[in-house]
């Protein structure tokens, strides 16, 4: 009974050849990837923890390029200068 309530999804059928071509490949692209199922959610254990792990990835990403990257550059253009002094 609950399904005669819903809203129907219209199919519109493709008309020309790259319509028809799109249709297929997002077909079976569709099928080899998750899709939503209605009424599902993640556990908030599991949304925190991709949120806190998302968190340290971004400060260990910027403690690295402030700490590793102007020596590095420092380091390239001395070679550099070594590199363009002996011709």
């Amino acid at each position: 009974v609950t399904r005669l309530l819903r809203k129907q999804d219209i199919q519109i059928e493709p008309t020309d050849a790259l319509s028809k071509v799109k249709a297929v490949v997002l077909g079976l692209v569709r099928r080899w990837i998750y899709h939503r199922h209605r009424g599902f959610r993640y556990p908030s254990r599991f949304v925190s923890v991709l949120f806190i792990g998302g968190c340290v990835v971004y400060v260990i990403t910027v403690e690295f390029l402030t700490a590793f990257v102007p020596p590095a550059n420092y380091i390239l253009n001395e070679l550099s200068k070594i590199l363009d002094a002996e011709g």
